[in-house]
């Protein structure tokens, strides 16, 4: 995995050594869009795609909407909690990233309220 900034929105932020700086602002922006629209930011960016439903989306919320991949949505027993963002990878890296950061954030959470 690359090194990474993730952003937890309403859990943890974590810096790791050599990271883009550049990439705090966006791992932030992908963790609020993914609660903004209760949706992973890869497929908003899908969604978002010249001729498609979305198409302009990004310019909503005072342009602070990150259509790339790496945001999503948190859940804790099947409800919404947070939203979590990473960026510094690829695409592919971010989501990859995101989606663990997220299972070890709520399993930890989950396990406590069980």
């Amino acid at each position: 995995m690359p090194r990474s900034f993730i952003s937890f929105l309403a859990c943890k932020g974590d810096q790791r050594d050599g990271a883009l700086i550049g990439s705090i602002d966006l791992a932030i922006g992908k963790a609020v869009t993914a609660r903004l629209f209760d949706k992973t930011t890869a497929h908003l960016a899908e969604l978002a795609q010249p001729g498609e439903p979305l198409f302009g989306i990004a310019q909503s919320n005072g342009g602070k909407v990150a259509i790339f991949g790496g945001g999503l949505p948190a859940l804790i027993g099947g409800m919404i909690v947070g939203a979590v963002g990473t960026s510094a990878g690829t695409v592919e890296q971010d989501i990859a990233v995101a989606e663990a950061a997220a299972a070890d954030c709520c399993r930890d959470k989950l396990a406590l309220n069980t």
